[in-house]
C-alpha cells in the first residue's frame, strides 16, 4: 500500500494542490489530509472541518493556532479521497511497515 495523494482546494486556496491522506484512526468519520502548507481535518458525514492557515511546516498544532478556519468540504473532495483505500490499523504502508 503507498501513501494516497489526492488533488484539491479547500477553503478558499487559490491553486489545486497536492493533499497527503494521513490513516485513519479508530473513529472512521474523521480524515486528516496535509498539503506542504496546509493541513485540514474534517468529517465525512458532516462536511465540515478546520483548516490551518498557511504555515512553512503545517502540522496538528497549526489546526488549533490563530488562522485556522472552520470550511465546508466539497463532495467531489470527499469522493476523491474515498475512491482509494485509506490505510487502516493493521495495514502494511511500506516494507515492515504497519498501521497500529
Amino acid at each position: 500500500m503507498k501513501n494516497i495523494q489526492v488533488k484539491g482546494k479547500l477553503g478558499s486556496m487559490r491553486k489545486t494542490v497536492d493533499w497527503t491522506v494521513y490513516p485513519q484512526g479508530d473513529d472512521k468519520d474523521i480524515v486528516i489530509v496535509q498539503s506542504n502548507r496546509r493541513i485540514c481535518r474534517f468529517s465525512i458525514k458532516s462536511q465540515k472541518g478546520v483548516l490551518s492557515a498557511s504555515h512553512n511546516y503545517p502540522c496538528f498544532a497549526t489546526l488549533q493556532m490563530r488562522g485556522a478556519k472552520a470550511i465546508h468540504i466539497p463532495q467531489e473532495f470527499i469522493d476523491q479521497v474515498m475512491d482509494d483505500k485509506v490505510p487502516v490499523s493493521g495495514d502494511q504502508v511500506a516494507p515492515g511497515l504497519y498501521i497500529k
